[in-house]
């Protein structure tokens, strides 16, 4: 293109020296898939603008352009704001975009499968990239710049990968918090918003603790596929945390403090006898 215009110039400059810059790149989608909060297609803008003078006078067009080629940059990329210093949108990005990952994820193995360009013989690519060493190390190789129709997939543990947890937990990769749902026999039964990394036991003092005559926990977890996870325990305040006991939680987690035996023993009770105690205050009241 700059050979095409400086060609035209001619008719009008003697030695016309010209420079072609991308000043807005269109938009981008991608599909995020497997063990994140939010599966789902996301839309992002295709390039931070580069409007900015200083941004643009500091933009190597040689480093652009090798970024642009080469679809899955070994060199370190120096991160500003989640995208990488040529504004581009990142794997990070996608992921946040998600609402985070979950306690499942394993983000040591993240899948990017991409359309490759016709100039290259077409079809698809894959890499795998390594998120542990990016939140351990700050290897920034590992957070590349996503293409349209991208597809990203994190693969899920069979347990609680709880060190890649913590280690994402440390970052601003998913929210700060997220809701989960308490009812039955505590003191204030309701949707309520719990820390990221919080657990079961922590949540339940947030809400003011269990009532007297409490009964089992009953824990239901829903994953991506609509499978629910079951769990029926003794409430013990002293278990440690990631234990079966007291979960980390994620988003949607439902807790339910039953009653116990002899909670539900009262409670029929008194459901007999308050009509019969109803009825003789009447008959005392219109016969005395």
């Amino acid at each position: 293109a700059r050979e095409k215009i400086s060609l035209k110039l001619l008719k009008y400059v003697k030695s016309p020296d010209i420079s072609i810059f991308i000043t807005k790149y269109r938009p981008i989608t991608v599909y995020v898939k497997g063990e994140v909060v939010k599966p789902g297609l996301y839309s992002f803008k295709g390039s931070k603008s580069l409007q900015d003078q200083e941004i643009f006078e500091s933009l190597n067009l040689d480093q652009i352009n090798e970024s642009i080629v080469n679809p899955f940059p070994k060199e370190e990329l120096k991160a500003s704001g989640g995208y990488t210093s040529y504004g581009f949108p990142t794997v990070y990005d996608a992921l946040k975009a998600s609402q985070g990952i979950t306690p499942y994820s394993d983000i040591s193995s993240i899948k990017i499968i991409r359309q490759n360009k016709l100039s290259d013989g077409g079809g698809k690519i894959m890499t795998n990239l390594n998120f542990v060493s990016l939140f351990k190390e700050g290897d920034l190789s590992q957070n590349i710049r996503i293409f349209d129709q991208d597809v990203i997939s994190i693969n899920k543990s069979e347990v609680i990968l709880t060190e890649q947890l913590v280690e994402a937990n440390n970052s601003n990769l998913s929210p700060d918090f997220l809701p989960v749902l308490i009812t039955g026999n505590v003191v204030n039964p309701g949707r309520v918003i719990v820390p990221r990394g919080a657990g079961l036991n922590q949540a339940i003092s947030m809400v003011g603790g269990e009532k007297l005559l409490s009964g089992n926990v009953e824990f239901l977890r829903y994953d991506a596929k609509g499978i629910i996870e079951k769990r029926s325990f003794s409430l013990n305040p002293s278990a440690k945390l990631d234990s079966y006991q007291n979960p980390i939680l994620v988003r949607g987690d439902v807790i339910n403090i039953d009653r116990s035996l002899f909670g539900k023993s009262s409670d029929l009770i008194k459901e007999v006898v308050s009509p019969i105690v109803n009825s003789y205050t009447l008959y005392k009241i219109f016969t005395d």
